[in-house]
């Protein structure tokens, strides 16, 4: 049983390193990894049975998830990741592997927030971050600083976002880790561009564009160039934005990035709105919403009804757009995302408004 299971690591390894590594494109990461997913899957349920009895076993549950993890991330449903690294991480603690619990745990945070769950993404960070200092690991302690700076920015903290991602982009670069320095460099620039500080933003994306580029990683690339979109947005160039959008959205679909397409969809949608496209800006915020609920990707989820709203609104359909809102309230508030809590109550009081009760919409 434990011969077929370190083959199957072994194989998913492989998978992720060549997936990490942009070796021989995605096709032969994405296939090795499809292939040997079932094998994979039953080799877990066996592992995880008796890891608590068996120190073999214990290790196999964790090298899956932590030398799986690149390749994980982009082809595992977050909940389905979420256990497998919460197995890893019972069986990481008793064998007093601090590093590979420490990894677990900053991998929990991003999976958590890829589901939604801000605060437990937070608390999953915070933790990671004190546990990396505790072991002196600086790698570790720049990625748990960017987990944390991440789900700060999605709490609609940028400013808490921006010191983390400082702290972290000046350990990546003592490290002369330049993927890890142009992932800090991209995120400065989301921060930024929440505070409204346009022209730092572009700077930051500028300079992880350029770090991308040299070292081949297209996932990175995608998302700075993705977050140029957004900058143009900002200023007001609609058509830019939109052109710059479906040039990403063809790199997320040549990753098979689900989570990045619907992410760009939801921008691409805004710029059509802005625009006055309301057709094309519907069937896109459409399929956003449809991306995010096969993702379980909570906050998704709630981002996409807000759009749709946004649309039915602007429509004149105002019952519908309050239904979509309240939705979209009520998992905001489960996942303690302020921002979207905000843009809803701000939405809804414009449909209040549109109904002509204006004393709802004061008190909203």
């Amino acid at each position: 049983m434990l011969s077929h299971a370190r083959y199957c690591v072994s194989v998913l390894h492989e998978a992720s390193t060549c997936y990490q590594r942009s070796m021989d494109g995605i096709s032969r990461p994405f296939r090795l990894f499809d292939d040997i997913l079932p094998n994979l899957v039953l080799a877990q349920k066996r592992v995880e049975f008796c890891w608590h009895s068996d120190a073999e076993a214990a290790s196999v549950v964790i090298d899956v998830a932590v030398l799986g993890i690149h390749i994980l991330a982009v082809r595992q449903p977050a909940r389905d990741r979420i256990h497998w690294l919460e197995a890893a991480l019972a069986a990481a603690v008793p064998a007093g592997n601090l590093y590979a619990k420490e990894f677990c745990i900053r991998s929990l945070s991003s999976a958590y927030r890829e589901v939604g769950e801000l605060q437990q993404a937070v608390d999953f960070a915070v933790r990671a971050v004190e546990i990396s200092r505790a072991i002196s690991y600086a790698s570790g302690e720049a990625a748990a600083l960017t987990s944390r700076g991440v789900a700060y920015s999605d709490q609609g903290q940028s400013r808490l976002a921006i010191e983390d991602h400082n702290q972290a982009l000046a350990l990546h670069r003592e490290l002369v880790d330049r993927k890890g320095e142009a992932i800090s460099l991209l995120n400065l620039g989301a921060a930024h561009l929440d505070l409204g500080q346009v022209d730092i933003a572009i700077e930051s994306y500028e300079q992880a564009i350029t770090i991308a580029r040299s070292i081949c990683d297209r996932r990175i690339e995608a998302v700075c160039l993705n977050g140029l979109g957004n900058c143009y947005l900002t200023v007001g160039d609609s058509e830019l934005a939109i052109e710059q959008y479906q040039h990403v959205l063809k790199y997320f679909r040549e990753l098979r990035d689900v989570y990045g397409e619907s992410q760009v969809l939801g921008d691409l949608g805004n710029a059509f709105m802005m625009m006055s496209n309301i057709l094309e800006a519907d069937d896109v915020f459409q399929r956003q919403l449809s991306l995010a609920r096969n993702l379980g990707d909570r906050r998704g989820v709630a981002q996409a009804l807000a759009n749709v709203a946004w649309v039915h609104l602007d429509q004149g359909k105002t019952e519908s757009a309050m239904e979509l809102l309240q939705e979209q309230l009520r998992i905001s508030e489960q996942i303690g995302d302020a921002p979207g809590q905000s843009m809803a109550l701000g939405r809804l009081a414009e449909a209040q408004i549109q109904r002509g009760d204006y004393a709802t919409a004061i008190d909203l």
